[in-house]
């Protein structure tokens, strides 16, 4: 008897989670970062520490815009020549850091080629683009 009442309170506690789940629709990790996309500062490069030196929501791994016009282009470019080689310790300069590494370098170079003249992003948080919307 005791066996059949566990029974059915399981039955019942997996029927009503079942009901929450219905139309929640799949959980997508577009780049496979353990980050589902909804909670990915940057859904379209792997980035599991989330990093963001910016703060403004877009993970650093995504996020080559240091003029804050959302798209990496001329500009920045010839900002990321200025910071390249450095070992940035504030803003804007950490900005650069595309892997977080602590170092503007090469593979920070290889990042920006990657994303030079698209739009920043994608992220999945909700106030990306703001200020003091992400963090380390």
């Amino acid at each position: 008897m005791r066996l059949n009442i566990i029974t059915l309170a399981c039955a019942a506690l997996l029927a009503i989670g079942l009901s929450f789940g219905v139309g929640a629709g799949p959980i997508v990790d577009t780049d496979s970062d353990g980050v589902i996309d909804d909670l990915d500062n940057c859904s379209s490069q792997p980035n599991p520490d989330q990093c963001d030196l910016d703060l403004d929501g877009y993970g650093s791994a995504c996020d080559i815009d240091y003029t804050q016009d959302f798209s990496g282009g001329g500009p920045d470019f010839t900002t990321f020549k200025t910071w390249f080689g450095s070992i940035p310790s504030n803003l804007p300069e950490l900005s650069a850091d595309q892997n977080c590494d602590g170092v503007v370098g090469g593979p920070d170079f290889s990042t920006f080629k990657l994303l030079f003249g698209t739009v920043v992003g994608p992220s999945g948080l909700l106030c990306a683009g703001s200020v003091a919307c992400g963090g380390v």
